[in-house]
């Protein structure tokens, strides 16, 4: 449609042609020059740059935003064509004329910017928008996480507010025993009173049957019955007294403790359940020794915490697991194949052993570890972790998700640049979310199960991520073997936790203890181990 020597109001007008003053609608746009042709002139724009990315028609959504940033804020219709350096703003015609009319500098667009400039800027701007992009996913991510853990924290409220209600059963039941005890003593004690009562009128009615008998056999009177008559009159006395000195019947009556009832009927709830800032806090820490037969030095390449709280360790330097009890005293060893690289619970007493290329389940139970099936693959295994029936393997390279019954279902993810992309993983609570880091690499691989899109975490203390772990609330747990930090994740806030002391050197793998809110960390040296209190706020 050519509307020359018309006024023009077209949304997407064709470039050079309007360059000729010849207003024609654009039927087609260059993302590599920005510019809109019409089909004829898109024919000699083809002929010189055929390698440029053209959206016809069909994608013309895409053109909106080149079209919103051609025109004026003021005035919508309007399309900008200076500059006004005075208040640093793009103008229109009408602009120029009702607001910088006065101004000092104001110039055409096409004299303060060239070919050159508009290149690199709009290249710097793309840059910025992925990078922007970037972490606009990333918030999303953290977003999503936020509303999983804000759940999971009002499921454990409630939890918690249940526990406490079996503490005042618990409570109140001590309290109804001993006052049940306290009322059967006192029912006793009037039981008893009351039988030795009724056997005391029963001896004193044997008495007078005894006395009428014997009076009845009496015929003669005289002096010779004086003294017998005296006799029963002085028990008839002794039985009037007693029988007069009987005490009143006694009943048991509960009285109960107002004070009590009074208090729950002025109290409103339980407690408060309150809007808390999330964080955690490392304090009271400990380095144990091991008290291991060998008192040789271990590398602890994985620590887990069983249902029943006790730690299972991987020792890669004597090929075992050992098993502490709840006082991180070994209460017993189990000697592996091979070298093991990573451990993870699978369900009630059932681990997974990652040891080179292959996996090893075994039973953990009080005093006994027993092997029950080994599973071959054909890789190396770094680092392990279970989630619904699944087991994800690391590689090094690849991250690979198993059966339980060892059959390979899909290569997840996959990096060849080198040996140390994709060494550990952790599988996040509702098995959304893929956690993986590699010794090789400077940040957390954050991947989603369901569309396999990653995104990524990065810190000046992420340099060479060892092991990783998840709290009971989702945050992510991470210790570093190049910069010897402890590192937590909670959404888009990194904290370092703990760094580098002349006893914690080269941490391997970190734990989560959620029974006892323990953080249990594990060293490549020494036959030692980290213990922190860990404070949730």
């Amino acid at each position: 449609m050519d509307t020359a020597g018309c006024e023009h109001k077209l949304a997407y007008e064709c470039a050079p042609c309007k360059e000729k003053q010849i207003y024609v609608e654009s039927k087609l746009f260059c993302q590599d020059c920005f510019k809109f042709f019409c089909r004829k002139c898109h024919l000699k724009h083809d002929d010189l740059f055929e390698q440029h990315s053209v959206l016809d028609e069909s994608m013309k959504e895409d053109w909106g935003l080149r079209g919103i940033l051609q025109r004026c804020e003021t005035h919508k219709s309007e399309e900008v064509l200076a500059f006004c350096k005075d208040h640093n703003e793009l103008c229109c015609h009408k602009c120029v004329i009702s607001t910088h009319r006065q101004c000092l500098d104001v110039r055409d667009i096409t004299e303060i910017a060239t070919d050159n400039d508009t290149a690199v800027e709009f290249h710097k701007l793309s840059k910025q928008i992925k990078s922007l992009l970037n972490e606009l996913t990333f918030t999303q991510i953290s977003q999503a996480n936020d509303l999983k853990t804000i759940t999971q924290s009002g499921h454990e409220a409630v939890q918690q507010i249940s526990a406490f209600r079996k503490i005042l059963n618990a409570q109140l039941d001590h309290l109804e025993n001993i006052t049940k005890l306290t009322t059967a003593t006192i029912l006793s004690e009037i039981k008893d009173e009351h039988t030795k009562q009724t056997n005391r009128i029963s001896e004193i009615q044997r008495l007078f049957q005894s006395l009428l008998k014997e009076l009845a056999k009496t015929q003669v009177f005289g002096t010779s019955v004086f003294a017998p008559l005296k006799k029963c009159r002085q028990i008839i006395e002794t039985a009037s007294v007693k029988m007069n000195n009987k005490e009143a019947s006694k009943i048991v009556v509960f009285q109960p403790n107002t004070a009590i009832e009074k208090y729950l009927c002025e109290i409103q709830d339980l407690g408060e359940s309150i809007k808390a800032n999330l964080s955690i806090t490392l304090s009271d820490q400990r380095l144990l020794e091991l008290d291991i037969p060998d008192k040789e030095k271990c590398i602890i390449t994985g620590i887990i915490e069983l249902p029943s709280g006790e730690l299972l360790l991987a020792d890669q330097w004597k090929s075992r697991l050992t098993l502490l009890d709840n006082a991180y005293k070994p209460i017993q060893q189990y000697s592996l194949e091979a070298l093991p690289w990573d451990i993870c619970h699978i369900d009630d007493n059932i681990v997974a052993v990652a040891m080179h290329d292959m996996i090893q389940t075994v039973h953990v139970q009080p005093g006994a570890v027993t092997s029950r099936r080994k599973l071959q693959v054909r890789h190396q295994c770094t680092g392990i972790d279970h989630r619904g029936g699944y087991l994800y393997v690391a590689s090094g390279t690849a991250l690979y998700k198993y059966t339980t019954a060892g059959d390979l279902t899909k290569i997840v993810y996959e990096n060849k640049l080198h040996t140390g992309t994709v060494c550990k993983v952790k599988v996040n609570a509702d098995g959304t979310q893929l956690f993986v880091t590699g010794w090789g690499q400077n940040k957390i691989l954050i991947l989603n199960i369901d569309d396999h899109e990653a995104s990524s975490i990065t810190h000046h203390n992420i340099i060479g991520p060892s092991g990783i772990d998840l709290t009971s609330l989702g945050q992510l747990l991470l210790c570093d073997s190049v910069s010897h930090a402890l590192i937590l994740v909670d959404g888009n806030k990194i904290t370092t936790l703990f760094q580098k002391t002349s006893s914690l050197i080269n941490p391997r793998t970190i734990c989560f203890a959620k029974s006892s809110k323990r953080l249990i960390v594990g060293q490549r040296e020494g036959n030692k181990i980290y213990v922190f209190r860990v404070s949730v706020m």
